[in-house]
Formats: C-alpha cells, structure tokens, sequence
C-alpha cells in the first residue's frame, strides 16, 4: 500500500468520465410532450451525423476504473449499517419503478450503477488477483453475446460481467499490477476489438428510438474493448494530467449527489414542459433550445448537489468520494 493513498488522477478521472455521462444524456434526451406522460424521444433520429460522437461521451468503463481502484486503497472495511441498508434501499427502488410512468423510470434509472457497483464491490476479492483473471469474465461474457440471450437475467449477467472488467483493471492498477508497456496494449487492443464488431461506419453507441438497440445496451463485447481503450489511454495520458488533476480532485465529492441527480433534474424540467427539453427534436431551432437550457439545468443540480446533507454516503464513498483510504 502506498504511503500516499489518495491519487488526483484518478480523482480527475472519475470527475471528467462523469461531466462526459452527464453531457451526454441532456444532450441527446428529448421528451415530446411535458407533464407526467411526457414520451422520451431522441434527437439522434434524426441528427444522425453526430451518432459517432457518442462513443465519446460513453466513459463508464472509466467510471468503474476509478471504483475498483478506490476500493483497492481502500481496502477491507466493517459494513456499516448505512452499508448493509443499501441493498433494501435498492428493492425499493426496484418497485418504485415498476410502478412509475415514463419520467419516474427515466430519473430512476442511473442506480442500475449503483446495484452492479454493489455487486462488484462484494466480488472484489475475487478480482483482486492477476489481471489474467479479468479474461474469465469477458469471455462469459462473449458466450452470452453469442448466444444472444436478452432475457433479464442474461441483461443483469451481461453488466456484471462487462463491468467487472474495467473495475478488475482499476484494483490491479491500485496493486501494482499494470506495467507501463501495459497502456499501449490495452489502448490499442480495445479500439481493435470496438472496429472489429462495430465497424468504421457511424454506428450510435446509445439508444436510438426506432432502431435495434445500441451496442453497449445491453453491454457486451464491445462494451469491454471500449472501456480496456479508454483505461489504455488514460494510462498513457496520466502523466500528463498531474497538474490539471489537482484543479479537478477536490471536486469528486459531489461526483455521486451528480451522477444520481442529473436524470431527475431534466425530468423535472420535463414535467414542466420548460421549452428547450420539450420540444420537437427535428425542429431547425432544437439543438439552439437544448444547449440554451443547459445552463439553467447545471445550476438546479449545483443547487440540489448543495442542499443534500454532508457526509460519506451510503457505501458508495469507494467511486464517490475521492481514492482516499
């Protein structure tokens, strides 16, 4: 365990793949009618020259990085009762959306991170060994892609297993594990492995309505290769980004309260039938309506950000407080 366990880069990291998950949802989530029937649609129908930019504003893959290399420094801990809530907490949630309409799914749906975030912090042990052993997982995941078995328990395998491997990457970099020529191998291994399925045509990396769907939802193969290149890269960046890092560092402790805010902020927004998040997407003006809105969209999340009580979290303080032990 290093002397120091706190890393701005990894602090950085996570604050920047999240800025880029937030862009990307209010950017390409539009609703057609306001109240709480609002239909969600996509302004990727119909703009589809811009579907390639979407594979830059897909940064999970790093997310769950700087999660398993949190929880490697931080190493083993007692649950907590906040901890041992959690799971309960998740049931709840579960029902809750159920029972919703469209706009109650929407603002619900970014804790799908926070189940399979649960998961892999209980399988930790298990992925805290070579780096060899990540093969396990995304080769099971390979089978089901193959298989091509789209049932919920395959959906809720595919996450566990897609995600377990950036995290797996995240505990061994903490360790130690990941040699320096390890970044180039990885950077270009996942970009072959994306081009290889996908192809160089201007395949969308998220949802768009009326067509199949995207190639990360459900994740599969393609999920891992993009997320081994993004670590690769960030690997062979990261000298690099000690100066900026120290700018960016102090402020992932808001990562969590923004990451589980964002989605109900523009719902809100929705229910209000606020011009700029409800409109026609392929209106000449929508892009100049949404981009207007943004503002007013980051100010209401700082604010909500800003009246949630202070304190560790709810045993999530691994992605989203800093690499601190």
């Amino acid at each position: 365990m290093p002397d120091d366990p706190r890393d701005p880069t990894i602090d950085a990291l996570r604050v920047l793949s999240l800025a880029a998950v937030v862009t990307g949802h209010w950017l390409v989530t539009g609703f057609a009618t306001g109240g709480p029937g609002a239909r969600v649609t996509s302004p990727l129908t119909v703009s589809t020259a811009l579907w390639p930019l979407t594979w830059f504003l897909q940064t999970l893959g790093p997310l769950f990085f700087a999660a398993g290399f949190a929880a490697a420094r931080r190493g083993r801990r007692p649950a907590g009762p906040r901890h041992r809530l959690l799971p309960v907490a998740l049931v709840a949630v579960a029902v809750a959306w159920a029972a919703g309409g469209t706009l109650v799914h929407l603002a619900l749906s970014p804790l799908w991170f926070a189940a399979v975030l649960l998961v892999l912090s209980r399988a930790r042990p298990a992925l805290d060994r070579s780096p060899w052993w990540l093969l396990v997982p995304a080769a099971a995941l390979a089978l089901l892609d193959l298989a091509g078995a789209d049932d919920p328990v395959s959906t809720a395998a595919r996450a566990v297993l897609a995600w377990s491997v950036p995290y797996g990457l995240g505990v061994a970099h903490a360790r130690g594990r990941l040699p320096r020529p390890a970044a180039p191998v990885l950077a270009v291994a996942g970009t072959a492995l994306v081009l290889g399925l996908v192809g160089t045509g201007p395949a969308s990396a998220v949802g768009v309505p009326g067509r199949p769907g995207s190639p990360l939802n459900p994740p599969g193969a393609v999920a891992v290769g993009l997320a081994v290149a993004q670590v690769g890269l960030f690997l062979l960046l990261r000298p690099a980004l000690r100066r900026p890092a120290a700018v960016l560092a102090p402020s992932t402790r808001y990562c969590l309260p923004v990451y589980l805010l964002h989605l109900p902020v523009l719902c809100v927004f929705a229910a209000l039938g606020v011009p700029g998040v409800v409109g026609d997407v392929a209106a000449d003006g929508w892009w100049a309506a949404r981009c207007a809105v943004l503002p007013a969209l980051a100010l209401t999340l700082l604010l909500a950000c800003r009246c949630l009580p202070r304190g560790r979290g709810v045993g999530f303080r691994a992605w989203a407080g800093s690499s601190r032990g």
